[in-house]
């Protein structure tokens, strides 16, 4: 559980790492997977791996879980987060992934004086659960506020 927990939090930090570089393009990944759905690598982004995009103005990362795991390594995640991050906020929200009622927070932190905010949902996709996270650094207030890419997966309403 614990390596869980340790692993979900670098993966949520991942997108931050300075000099993060796509995989060498003899492998690289055109195609994102999430649940039954795909999609092309959006253009102007790179894909860092198969669940994850860096693009010029935001960053998009997934994770599975079993979904009896999912609340409590998020939980114990976030709260290693308040813990290590300077001026961290948490706000719990209604989220939907996909179009289906989840629920998910909205964070804020800074690092290196640059305001970092995030949408996290979570929530059941087919047999797993499934964490999603968008990292961009204004703030998210409504749907608008997502890129058009992270809007076909998670949204603020409907």
């Amino acid at each position: 559980m614990y390596k869980m927990i340790f692993l979900l939090w670098f993966l949520l930090l991942l997108p931050l790492a300075v000099g993060a570089q796509p995989t060498d393009s003899k492998d690289s990944v055109t195609t994102l997977k999430l649940g039954d759905s795909t999609f092309a690598v959006p253009f102007g982004c790179q894909a860092i791996s198969p669940y994850q995009i860096k693009c010029a103005d935001y960053e998009l990362v997934w994770l599975y879980f079993p979904h009896e795991q999912v609340n409590a390594v998020l939980e114990n995640t976030l709260s290693g987060m308040g813990k290590n991050l300077p001026n961290f906020t948490k706000k719990k929200v209604d989220a939907f992934l996909f179009g289906s009622k989840c629920e998910g927070y909205k964070i804020h932190f800074t690092k290196d004086t640059q305001n970092i905010h995030q949408l996290i949902a979570y929530g059941p996709l087919g047999k797993y659960s499934v964490v999603v996270q968008v990292v961009l650094y204004h703030e998210i207030n409504t749907n608008a506020d997502l890129p058009e890419f992270a809007r076909r997966i998670l949204a603020l309403t409907l």
